[in-house]
C-alpha cells in the first residue's frame, strides 16, 4: 500500500498552497454515518475516529497504511520539528528517528513487508527538504543512493514497492518523473513520453512495477498549463499509456492519484459541465464520477475498491474526509465535524487514515475504521492521542490555516505528493517564524 508524498508541484504551479476556489456542480445527495467516540471494545460498528495525537506539538499527518493497519507519517515535537512515526493499535505512536547529525524525518508509505519510505533531514538547512531514507521494520534507517538526473538540481523520492523500485522526481526548468533501481539505475519517464512531455508527477507505484502519474503533453499551448494534465501509466514490460478524460473531453483536465490491482486508479477530474469531481478508472470499465455535492477528489483506492479522499461540503465551506464503496454511494468519515479533514490512503480492510485540523490550531493524524476495521485490536492506551494539545501558539495556528489552504487549491492536488508538499512547507513556515 505504498503511496506518494513529498513531490513538488509542476514547477508552473510553485504557489500550490495558495487556495484556488471551485466551481459546485448541481448538488446530489450523498449519505452519512455517526462517529462513535472512543475507546470502545472490538469489533467496531464504524466509521470510528481515532485520534493519533502528536510528539508534543501541534501537527501530526497520517499518509499511508499497511493491510495489517500499521500506519505511517509525520508529527510534530514540542520545538516543532517533524518526526517520522509508525503507529500500531497496540503500541502506539513511535519515533522512527533520523539519519545521524539529522533533526527531522517523516514517513510517506509502507510496503507489506514493514518497509517504510521517508526523508530525513537537518533544520538547518529546510524542515521540508532532506534525503530519501528507509526504515526497515526493526527501525534501522538507510540513506537511498539515489542520483539526480543530468542536469537536475535537487529531487525526491515519492513512493517504492518490497521489490527495490523507487519513483520520485527531480526538478530542471520543470519538473520529470522518474523510477530508480538498484539493479536498472534510473529511467526518467516525462523524458520518453512518445510525443513528449514538458512536465510530469509520479504518484504510486504497485508491487509489480507499474508507475501511476500525472504529464502534460509538448505543444505550445501545454507548456505549464494546467489544462493538459492527464492521467497515464508506465512500466519497462509494457511503456506508456494514457488514461485520456471522463467522456474522452478534450477540454477536461484529470489527474491521478491513487493506484491498485486491476489496475485501479483514482483521482480527480474537471469538466465544463461538473467542474472538480474525484474519479474511479477501471480497466474495462473507464472513468466513474463518485458522488459528492460539490467538488472533491479521491487520494487511494484499496483491491476491494473502497475509494477515499475528501468532498467539498458547501454548508460548512469545508473539505470533509469522504468515502466511497465500490458498491456506490458515499460516507462523510467525520459527520459531526465541520474542520477541514482529508483521507491520503486505505488499506484492504478499510481502515483509512488522514489528518483533520483541530478548532485551536493545528492537525492531528486520524485513523477512521469502516465497518468491523479489517479486524484492528487495539488497547485503550494507544486509541488516546499521545499528546493533547491545549494551547496552541499563533505560528501553529498559521501553519495549520496552510495545511487547510491545501486541501482548497487544485495546484496542489497534482499528485498526492504535492499535497504532502505542500502541507510539508507549512512546517517550514512555523519554523521559521519562532
Amino acid at each position: 500500500m505504498c503511496r506518494t508524498w513529498v513531490l513538488l508541484p509542476i514547477v508552473s504551479l510553485a504557489l500550490a498552497c495558495r487556495e484556488a476556489p471551485l466551481t459546485a456542480p448541481p448538488a446530489s445527495s450523498s449519505p452519512t454515518t455517526a462517529v462513535i467516540d472512543l475507546p470502545v471494545p472490538v469489533p467496531l460498528p464504524g466509521p470510528v475516529r481515532i485520534d493519533l495525537g502528536t510528539f508534543g506539538g501541534a501537527s501530526s499527518y497520517a499518509n499511508d497504511v499497511s493491510n495489517d493497519s500499521t500506519v505511517v507519517g509525520s508529527a510534530q515535537n514540542a520545538a516543532g520539528l517533524s518526526r517520522a512515526f509508525r503507529w500500531t493499535a497496540l503500541n502506539g505512536m513511535t519515533d522512527l528517528g533520523t539519519l545521524p547529525g539529522d533533526d527531522w524525518s517523516t514517513a510517506c508509505c509502507i510496503t507489506e513487508d514493514g518497509q517504510i519510505l521517508g526523508i530525513s533531514g537537518s533544520s538547518s538547512v529546510s524542515t521540508s527538504r532532506g534525503a530519501p531514507v528507509i526504515w526497515s521494520p526493526d527501525g534501522t534507517i538507510t540513506a537511498l543512493a539515489i542520483p539526480l538526473l543530468p542536469g537536475a538540481s535537487f529531487g525526491q523520492a515519492s513512493d517504492f514497492n518490497a521489490r527495490g523500485d523507487v519513483v520520485g522526481w527531480d526538478v530542471f526548468a520543470a519538473q520529470h518523473a522518474w523510477i530508480w533501481s538498484e539493479a536498472q539505475g534510473k529511467y526518467d519517464i516525462t523524458a520518453n513520453v512518445p510525443g513528449g512531455s514538458f512536465e510530469g508527477a509520479a504518484s504510486d507505484i504497485d508491487g509489480a512495477g507499474l508507475v501511476l502519474g500525472t504529464n502534460n503533453s509538448r505543444t505550445a499551448r501545454c507548456f505549464r498549463l494546467t489544462a493538459c494534465w492527464r492521467p497515464f501509466l508506465w512500466s519497462y514490460e509494457t511503456g506508456y499509456r494514457e488514461l485520456g478524460t471522463p467522456e474522452a473531453d478534450s477540454t477536461a483536465v484529470a489527474t491521478a492519484l491513487g493506484l491498485n490491482v486491476g489496475p485501479t486508479v483514482v483521482g480527480w477530474a474537471r469538466t465544463n459541465a461538473l467542474g472538480q469531481r474525484p474519479y474511479r478508472w477501471a480497466e474495462g470499465e473507464g472513468f466513474t464520477i463518485l458522488p459528492t455535492v460539490a467538488g472533491g477528489y479521491a487520494t487511494s483506492v484499496n483491491v476491494p475498491g473502497t475509494a477515499v479522499g475528501a468532498a467539498w461540503d458547501p454548508v460548512v465551506r469545508a473539505y470533509q474526509a469522504t468515502a466511497w464503496p465500490r458498491s456506490g454511494g458515499a460516507i462523510r468519515l467525520s459527520p459531526d465535524d465541520a474542520n477541514p479533514q482529508i483521507a491520503t490512503a486505505v488499506n484492504d480492510g478499510d481502515v483509512v487514515v488522514g489528518w483533520a485540523a483541530q478548532t485551536g490550531g493545528g492537525n492531528h493524524a486520524i485513523v477512521w475504521l469502516l465497518g468491523p476495521g479489517g479486524g484492528l485490536r487495539f488497547s485503550r492506551a494507544a486509541s488516546k492521542p499521545v499528546v493533547s494539545v491545549g494551547t496552541v501558539r499563533r505560528v501553529d495556528a498559521v501553519a495549520s490555516a496552510a495545511a487547510t489552504a491545501c486541501l482548497s487549491n487544485t495546484e496542489a492536488l497534482l499528485s498526492r505528493g504535492a499535497l504532502f508538499d505542500c502541507v510539508n512547507r507549512s512546517f517550514d513556515r512555523s519554523v521559521t517564524q519562532r
